[in-house]
């Protein structure tokens, strides 16, 4: 293994770049939800949930509201307002 030589090049010139944090794609997240949310209302409408399974289905929807909103809103910051909708 060779040892790095430096006296045959020199530095000419170091630039400092600022990163900027960036949250990811929200958009697998999103499709995720939404499809799970489509499945539960295909299974109240065909009759699968029944009784207080519906309740229980409720309480998964209401809670999947907030992830949801979460991801439109990330989506509506990053300027792609089509997907935050």
């Amino acid at each position: 293994m060779q040892g790095l030589n430096t006296r045959d090049c020199q530095i000419k010139e170091i630039k400092i770049v600022e990163k900027k944090d960036q949250l990811g794609n929200p958009g697998p997240a999103l499709t995720f939800i939404f499809t799970m949310l489509t499945m539960e209302f295909w299974g109240i409408y065909a009759g699968i949930f029944t009784g207080p399974t519906i309740m229980a289905v409720g309480v998964v929807q209401i809670a999947c509201f907030v992830p949801y909103l979460i991801g439109a809103i990330l989506f509506f910051c990053k300027g792609d307002s089509t997907n935050g909708n």
